[in-house]
């Protein structure tokens, strides 16, 4: 008896339950693929800006955060359902960086069972919708907008636009006004996880073509009438990504990037996927963009595409999803081939997500139209489950590369030539790990290749200065001011290096710059106060320290610097006082203890000094800092 998985899906039981098995053979293969994420980490590559650089979503879900996920633009996009469903991971898992891992692991396997119950939908053919659907499940291309937690808003949007075009299939079907709102509030939600469906209008219009075949007997007129308020959705969509993006500097100005090379690039970068989908081969997070695009290639991508346009044109009556499948890989594609460049990278494999479905389409419609007899059909499917079983290794093995930074950035540096990107990356993860000297090197190769790039400059004033280096850490955080990085973080870590060489009277001159942006910030005044005080400036210290103590009464740190200046000023009763009175609002630690102990010694108290000294001894064994009630 043949016990093939493509055996079940062409021959086995009820239409329900095909549909069953399939699903579960789809459910099987991403998690054989994708297990191995639970002990994935955050990488240094966005994850932060949507996770932990992100107050808001730290917070889990609130009142408050709902309030700013629906008008935020902070990442580029207005995709606050992005938003939201990274909240309720936080509120669910806290910081399980698995966890967040595992929920885009799970959008991508319920993506794939709605394609291909979309594709099923359509076709009345279950063998040929589960393969282009398994095809979608397990290609390598794909595994970037799954292990990657930063690209939450890229598979939450698929899921909605899969649904959207389930629902659109049984419009079409029914032509019933209930499928169509259907249809419409599930590409709206799409939208609002990431504008990348903003295609899928005239993704649809192709599936009235085939396999729907709603024209010639619905009135052209009809089918883009019934698309206006989608087409609409699109624009508006368009036009909000393309402020939002310019709005975070993420566009890159036409003078930075002709329009001649973003052409020549885009052209290549069609023919790049196509090859990519067939032999997914040094895969990696970034592909730099090409100082120089040879002619050749160009004119070669140029005469490919056009071959096969006419090619597909030609013989769309008798093979009409070979036309299908290749306008819906050519016109998702066209938003993100670079014509409007976001971004250093010239492709992305995040960008394949949904656009090679359209080729997908076309191989398994065409490779099993050629299945003429039952021997032809045994070769085929012998071919089918070998490229499964090879893109679901080589997608195993890509998906390994995204366990942390150092993984994904070491195995970028492998693959592809001068990847600054990667080795900017890699140097800020070697700084944060308490290794500077081996970001040192990195960061110097990363900077020969893009010497005006800030945040390289800005990365090296940083090991610099954990490595001691305070002269080079101070030339490389004003050459990143000069170049307009993060002007307010240069300067505050140009005033910490001036704190370091000694000279405080420049520090806080710096500092009070620095406030000007960051206004209300504690920390930054904390060490304003500081360099203050170190400059002989005490009453401006003690201006600040009480300043900080009243936006955050719990601050024990500015409190133990005020107390220090009391016992400087011998000033002993009011470092008692503002000691105790912290003591009675139940926020204390080990070091208010110890500097109680000091100030009471100081006054004379002796009792009370070797008391706060014993309570400091307590503290030291449950380990500090802690929260002890007012009756201690």
């Amino acid at each position: 008896m043949n016990t093939s998985p493509l055996y079940f899906v062409s021959n086995v039981g009820s239409e329900i339950r095909r549909a069953i098995i399939c699903s579960l053979l789809l459910s099987f293969a991403v998690l054989c693929i994708y297990f191995q994420v639970q002990d994935f980490k955050f990488v240094y590559y966005d994850d932060d800006v949507y996770t932990t650089g992100k107050l808001h979503i730290m917070k889990g879900v609130t009142w408050e955060g709902v309030r700013w996920a629906i008008t935020a633009t902070e990442a580029g996009f207005w995709h606050p359902l992005t938003w939201l469903s990274l909240m309720l991971d936080m509120e669910l898992f806290g910081l399980n960086t698995g966890a967040f891992h595992w929920t885009n692991v799970v959008i991508h396997l319920a993506s794939s069972i709605i394609f291909f119950l979309f594709l099923k939908a359509a076709t009345d053919d279950v063998k040929k919708s589960f393969l282009v659907a398994i095809l979608f499940a397990v290609h390598p291309l794909h595994v970037e907008s799954v292990a990657w937690v930063a690209q939450r808003k890229d598979v939450l949007s698929t899921l909605f636009g899969f649904a959207s075009l389930l629902a659109y299939v049984r419009y079409a079907r029914l032509l019933h006004w209930g499928w169509y709102i259907g249809t419409f509030l599930f590409f709206i939600l799409a939208l609002m996880a990431k504008p990348m469906v903003v295609t899928f209008p005239v993704v649809m219009l192709l599936l009235d073509l085939w396999p729907l075949r709603r024209f010639p007997e619905t009135p052209i007129k009809r089918l883009f009438f019934e698309k206006i308020p989608f087409f609409v959705a699109s624009f508006a969509a368009s036009l909000l990504v393309i402020y939002t993006e310019k709005k975070v500097g993420a566009i890159t100005p036409l003078e930075d990037l002709g329009l001649l090379k973003r052409i020549a690039n885009a052209l290549v970068s069609y023919v790049k996927y196509v090859v990519l989908t067939i032999f997914p081969n040094n895969l990696t997070f970034h592909y730099p963009y090409p100082d120089y695009i040879p002619a050749w290639q160009v004119v070669g991508a140029l005469f490919f595409l056009l071959g096969v346009t006419i090619f597909v044109l030609s013989c769309r009556e008798k093979y009409p999803y070979l036309a299908v499948g290749w306008f819906w890989y050519l016109i998702t594609l066209f938003p993100v081939c670079g014509i409007i460049q976001i971004g250093p990278h010239a492709i992305a494999d995040r960008y394949s997500y949904v656009t090679i479905n359209g080729l997908f389409l076309m191989c398994v419609w065409g490779i099993e139209d050629c299945a003429r007899t039952k021997l032809k059909q045994m070769i085929i499917n012998g071919f089918w489950v070998a490229v499964i079983v090879a893109f679901s290794i080589a997608a195993w093995f890509q998906t390994g590369y995204w366990r942390n930074t150092e993984t994904l950035m070491e195995r970028a540096l492998r693959v592809t030539d001068r990847n600054f990107i990667a080795m900017n990356n890699l140097g800020a993860y070697y700084i944060d790990s308490g290794n500077p000297f081996s970001a040192l090197p990195v960061l110097c190769e990363a900077l020969k290749i893009k010497p005006q790039l800030g945040i390289i400059h800005f990365n090296l004033g940083r090991a610099n200065y954990y490595a001691g280096n305070f002269d080079g850490a101070l030339e490389s955080f004003h050459k990143a001011f000069d170049l307009s990085y993060r002007r307010d973080e240069s300067l505050w870590w140009i005033a910490r290096v001036y704190g370091k060489l000694g000279e405080w009277k420049k520090a806080s001159e710096i500092y009070e710059r620095v406030l000007a942006y960051k206004i209300d910030d504690c920390s930054l005044r904390f060490e304003y106060a500081w360099a203050l005080k170190e400059s002989k400036e005490v009453e401006g210290a003690k201006k600040e320290l009480f300043f900080i103590l009243k936006r955050e009464p719990h601050n024990v740190q500015a409190a133990i610097s005020l107390i220090d200046i009391f016992m400087d000023e011998e000033d002993f009763d009011r470092g008692i006082s503002l000691g105790e009175e912290m003591i009675g609002e139940g926020y204390v630690d080990e070091q208010l203890f110890r500097k109680l102990s000091q100030v009471c010694a100081r006054k004379g108290f002796y009792g009370m000094s070797v008391w706060y000294a014993s309570m400091a001894e307590k503290m030291a064994e449950m380990g500090s800092p802690e929260k002890l009630s007012s009756r201690h």
